[in-house]
């Protein structure tokens, strides 16, 4: 029996969470009445896929077999093509995944009252990473420090009441929150505040008492 030949595949490139299609991958075999099936094994872990086989071009259909990597790095894909002779040829090559970036959802105006105490909403994200971690920061827009917020892991939301701020001064404050994954990339999502003045308030002053043409003081 010969053995079938599959033809170099380039190297592909990906994004964590996207659906990636392989090219079609031609390969040959001296036996001329051989028939064929495929399988790719795509080097995360996940099942082989059987990809459709075209009997009359010898090609390994590559869109018949789509896949979605979750996590970031470099993997070594492998096509393997058997005759009905039980003969196999194979190839590798090398596909790329990128990490996705979080995507913070957006954010309404918010209005505050300077001097008091401004709790945010919760603020929901999206990952395609499907097994990526996250931090957040939020920027209030007026020169204090950053805030880091809790996040919920679960339902990948930054939770607004963990980092509440006072502003001291009326303005409209730009306040952005970023949300950080564990390979580095960040996502983030601005929304404005209104501050508005916060009106003096007079003690209560206790009643005074004088005499006609006296001096009065306060």
């Amino acid at each position: 029996n010969a053995l079938p030949v599959v033809a170099l595949v380039p190297s592909q490139s990906s994004t964590q969470g996207s659906l990636l299609s392989l090219p079609d991958m031609p390969f040959t075999d001296a036996g001329a009445l051989d028939t064929h099936t495929a399988s790719i094994s795509w080097g995360d872990g996940s099942p082989d896929s059987s990809p459709t086989v075209n009997a009359a071009t010898r090609v390994v259909v590559g869109s018949s077999a789509s896949h979605t990597f979750v996590d970031v790095g470099s993997y070594t894909v492998t096509v393997t093509v058997t005759d009905n002779h039980g003969g196999s040829g194979s190839q590798s090559f090398v596909v790329s995944v990128a990490n996705a970036l979080p995507v913070v959802a957006p954010v309404s105006t918010m209005s505050s009252v300077e001097g008091s105490s401004l709790s945010l909403p919760d603020m929901p994200f999206t990952d395609a990473g499907a097994l990526d971690t996250h931090t957040a920061s939020i920027s209030w827009g007026d020169g204090s420090p950053d805030s880091s917020p809790t996040v919920n892991a679960a339902t990948r939301v930054v939770v607004g009441s963990s980092a509440s701020h006072t502003f001291v001064d009326v303005g409209s404050y730009t306040v952005t929150v970023t949300v950080t994954d564990n390979h580095g990339g960040s996502g983030s999502r601005s929304f404005v505040v209104s501050v508005a003045n916060a009106l003096p308030v007079v003690a209560l002053v206790p009643s005074q008492s004088s005499t006609q043409g006296s001096l009065l003081s306060l």
